[in-house]
């Protein structure tokens, strides 16, 4: 796997948030053990090359003044709504977790649509879906130990967040089926 800027090492991929937009273009973001923790990469021609973007630019929500970008990336989740917009939840920091919105498909203009605290607390790698009807649905995640069984969903690309379920881990996430190791 290589780069298309010859500057910069391609990605490495380990617990890195992907995200598939409508054009069948990959979207990384992050993950362990990787030299560039704040770059958003894009694979268009199914991961054999990876073009950094440049950071994106910060558009102000309203009349706050935005914070940068961050800077690192670990235990966030990221998908696809509508086809092109990419939505981030940085979950993690309970004093810098955000959502963020990239504002369009080229992923050059981004704004932070909620700040800390959010709505379902601090977690590590939650899961993040987008639904056909626009709807962006957070599963779950770590909380220390604590598996979190939680459902939320927002169907503003991540302004407001609605709790639909509150646990639907109905056994301890410890407990194997008989037989199996």
């Amino acid at each position: 796997v290589i780069s298309s800027n010859l500057g910069v090492v391609a990605p490495t991929p380990t617990y890195a948030a992907t995200a598939v937009d409508q054009e069948d273009c990959i979207w990384m973001l992050g993950g362990e053990c990787t030299m560039t923790p704040s770059i958003v990469w894009k694979s268009c021609n199914t991961g054999r090359t990876w073009d950094p973007l440049p950071p994106p630019v910060v558009v102000p929500l309203g009349v706050e003044v935005p914070p940068p970008f961050p800077q690192r990336w670990q235990g966030h989740a990221m998908t696809v709504v509508g086809g092109w917009q990419v939505v981030i939840v940085d979950a993690a920091d309970p004093e810098e977790g955000a959502i963020w919105r990239f504002m369009s498909g080229k992923g050059d203009f981004v704004q932070r649509v909620l700040g800390a605290p959010l709505p379902f607390g601090t977690r590590f790698n939650p899961k993040l879906l987008a639904s056909s009807d626009g709807a962006l649905w957070l599963l779950g995640g770590q909380r220390g130990d604590e598996a979190l069984g939680d459902v939320w969903a927002s169907y503003d690309s991540g302004a407001t967040w609605v709790c639909k379920t509150v646990n639907y881990l109905v056994a301890p996430v410890n407990e194997r089926a008989p037989g199996i190791p």
